[in-house]
């Protein structure tokens, strides 16, 4: 079996000093199937089709980002010296009738590649494997930068992925269930969907934390952003030092900053007394984030909404006493082994609070265990193993080739409003009136010249 694997993401996002979860998703996956098969091509999207990337380039690239993210410098693969794949040309091209493909995309970069993921889905020897992390731009599209325009996009995202996939991953029941129900939603004969609980960090699996060590703060993991609710550790923390006065503890906001949030970082920054008892920190290593996790009262989680909660996963399994948000995908993530509280009732989060400090909560057993990445793949390998059927997709990618102008837009995060939809025909036409001018121009110019020619000769 041939692997296509999509490597968008990872090419476009190698700079980064830290992987979000997706990120941390797609770099496991691919060192898995690295480990797993001897026949891997790199994808590429460019301006909505796949083109190969080289392999060397691609390897390179991994080893790169491997490095700075997980600390993993012992990538290796063997490249087949009759390897073509050394230049970029149409992923399409790439297909012979006889072998069997596989193509991977882990991170919602569908609309990038969308018109090849088109030709590929209806094709008979080629399965289409994608992973769903969350379907927040579409079920809460308050907490995303471009509002609207992320709805659509993420919708088109969604439906190309439901009418072309032949197996859908997801990390938690909760978003199984969302994918589903999208699926009826749309009219969609939904294809196989699997969820499995994805892996950890060994590091954070061996570590123990211990009531009976110095604990100095509290801390919460993940991108700084509306959706993760800072806002009400702000409130609580107001109030906690309107208590406590100096004994306020320290928090310790761990992750990069994201979209809309300039408002609530010049909060923290601002008030005098929350700004001397609150930190942000980026770009930190595991080694660093274990250790204050270690030395921490409990890890706080207030999201609003989430996919899964690796954060949440990762601490219920290092025994950190562990305060969330009452939602699906954090019931799933720590197994129950949390206490669950209100997003939106800040006075609850405080009274938790003091009571931790006050040695007055009892959380519950930590018996849960979060498989490592290992114990993942197996049951993953399991599942690609098995022989799961070629849907029929050729009356949804129809569908696909009927809205184009609908998917131009959301690939494009354009509005599509009326005005913008006429300029951009215009810009078309005017685009093809140009390259017919051109062609006119050229073939006149060639033809005078052996007009002149044919003259001189004379």
């Amino acid at each position: 079996m041939f692997i296509i694997y999509d490597f968008t993401r990872l090419d476009q996002r190698q700079n980064l000093p830290t992987p979000s979860g997706v990120d941390r998703v797609d770099l496991y996956y691919i060192l898995f199937l690295l480990k797993t098969y001897s026949k891997i091509i790199f994808v590429r999207g460019y301006g909505g089709y796949l083109k190969t990337y080289p392999t060397q380039s691609a390897l390179d690239v991994l080893r790169k980002i491997a490095k700075n993210w997980a600390e993993i410098d012992n990538i290796s693969y063997n490249i087949d010296k009759n390897d073509f794949i050394n230049t970029k040309i149409d992923a399409e091209r790439i297909l012979k009738n006889n072998i069997q493909y596989t193509y991977f995309n882990l991170t919602h970069s569908l609309l990038i590649g969308r018109y090849t993921i088109a030709k590929f889905a209806v094709k008979d020897n080629i399965k289409m494997i994608y992973f769903c992390h969350d379907m927040t731009p579409i079920t809460h599209p308050e907490y995303h930068a471009e509002g609207m325009i992320s709805f659509k996009q993420h919708s088109c995202v969604m439906k190309l992925m439901l009418w072309s996939a032949d197996l859908i991953l997801t990390t938690s029941q909760a978003v199984q269930q969302d994918v589903l129900n999208y699926s009826k939603e749309i009219g969609v004969n939904p294809p196989k969907v699997v969820a499995k609980e994805i892996g950890a960090e060994e590091n954070f699996l061996k570590a123990r934390w211990s009531k009976q060590d110095s604990h100095k703060h509290f801390i919460y993991v993940g991108t700084f952003e509306p959706r993760k609710n800072h806002i009400l550790l702000f409130l609580a923390w107001k109030k906690l030092y309107s208590i406590l006065q100096e004994n306020t503890p320290m928090l310790y906001i761990i992750g990069r900053k994201g979209w809309l949030i300039d408002w609530l970082d010049r909060y923290f920054e601002v008030e005098p007394n929350v700004s001397r008892f609150v930190k942000r920190l980026e770009n930190i290593q595991d080694s660093q984030l274990e250790k204050l996790m270690l030395e921490s009262y409990a890890t706080l989680n207030p999201s609003y909404t989430e996919g899964w909660g690796m954060p949440v996963a990762e601490s219920v399994s290092m025994g950190v006493p562990t305060i969330c948000s009452d939602i699906p995908a954090y019931h799933e993530s720590s197994q129950e082994c949390a206490i669950f509280l209100s997003p939106l009732n800040v006075d609850v989060w405080v009274d938790t609070i003091l009571d931790v400090l006050s040695d007055r909560v009892i959380f519950p057993d930590y018996v849960y265990k979060i498989p490592t990445w290992k114990e993942y793949f197996a049951e993953i390998d399991e599942i690609l193993n098995k022989d799961f059927f070629l849907r029929d997709k050729k009356q949804y990618i129809q569908v696909f080739y009927n809205s184009l102008e609908d998917f131009h837009f959301a690939a494009h995060k354009i509005q599509p409003n009326q005005k913008v939809k006429k300029s951009i025909k215009y810009k078309m036409r005017l685009k093809l009136l140009r390259s017919k001018f051109y062609f006119v121009r050229f073939f006149g110019q060639f033809f005078l010249t052996l007009k002149i020619k044919k003259r001189r000769d004379s």
